[in-house]
């Protein structure tokens, strides 16, 4: 299965990191909470709150496009925060204030240069699912919006299994 777009999702909106390639290592199947907004509604009998789906280690080459910068003198290299747990629902993201605590990093810290490829590991999470034609295929975790609610350009991530 093609995993570029799922980990496009753990990058951030803005389009500064962009993913090359990425391919799966290992499929885990699991019961995965569902985001609230996916959850029924709770006024009816059949609320659910978890749904089968699947833990997937990848590997992946990452890009690093500077923006923002003006006339100022882009960096040789920006750090690259990389969320490091197994069951983090963390993004990518590069430079700006050091996300980890002293004692608890979540974040493995790479540094990345303009343009250079840089390969990493991550964890995605999916859902079982179908496309609309009701093809099978698996609904990539929103990672994107996730902490401030969900925005107008949220939209769900499917990637299609093969048969």
């Amino acid at each position: 299965m093609d995993l570029k777009p799922g980990v496009a999702e753990q990058t951030p909106r803005e389009g500064y990191l962009q993913v090359v390639s990425a391919k799966a290592l290992k499929a885990e199947p699991m019961q995965l909470r569902l985001p609230a907004m996916w959850q029924s509604d709770p006024d009816r009998a059949d609320t659910r709150k978890e749904a089968p789906g699947y833990r997937i280690s990848y590997e992946a080459v990452l890009q690093w496009i500077p923006q923002g910068f003006g006339r100022q003198k882009v960096p040789a290299t920006m750090p690259l925060y990389s969320p490091n747990g197994r069951d983090t629902l963390s993004s990518f993201r590069v430079g700006g204030l050091n996300l980890n605590v002293p004692g608890r990093e979540r974040y493995s810290v790479t540094p990345i240069a303009p343009r250079k490829p840089l390969t990493v590991r991550g964890t995605l999470y999916a859902f079982l699912g179908q496309n609309e034609q009701k093809q099978p295929a698996l609904v990539v975790y929103p990672y994107r919006g996730r902490a401030g609610g969900f925005d107008d350009s949220f939209k769900k991530v499917l990637l299609p299994i093969s048969q």
